[in-house]
């Protein structure tokens, strides 16, 4: 095997072991600390037949960071992006917004058809693990 190629898939490894570890790391050096309860999103009360929850992107977390509703629901959220790039999924559900970008608003709707927990996070770069992620409850 060629000892260029060889030094080149070490250096690789060693560069993406380095970004990883420095991204555990700064997700654990949050100065803001945790509430002990969580914000929850709350149903637009003029759309009967849609429940409508506005979400504000920013900051590497999403607020509120929980939303619950009724199984069988029709969900919209609307996402306004404060800062960089996000977007909103729900791989279980398979709930996924375009990336906006800082001042935009993107939006999805789907049917909360299954109940259970459920994860949402922004899947643009390392922003899930540096904390944006939230809560959607199915009952």
């Amino acid at each position: 095997m060629n000892p260029m190629l060889i030094v080149g898939i070490v250096v690789a490894v060693l560069v993406i072991g380095a970004v990883v570890v420095l991204g555990m790391g700064a997700s654990n050096t949050s100065e803001e600390s945790v509430p002990s309860q969580r914000p929850t999103a709350t149903a637009s009360p003029t759309e009967s037949s849609v429940k409508t929850f506005n979400l504000e992107g920013k900051n590497f977390r999403f607020t509120p960071n929980e939303i619950k509703v009724k199984k069988g629901d029709r969900v919209k959220v609307v996402l306004k992006i404060t800062d960089m790039q996000h977007d909103f999924v729900v791989d279980e559900l398979n709930v996924r917004t375009k990336v906006g970008k800082t001042g935009e608003t993107v939006e999805v709707e789907f049917t909360a058809d299954e109940p259970g927990e459920f994860e949402f996070y922004c899947s643009v770069g390392n922003h899930r693990a540096q904390g944006m992620v939230g809560t959607l409850i199915v009952e």
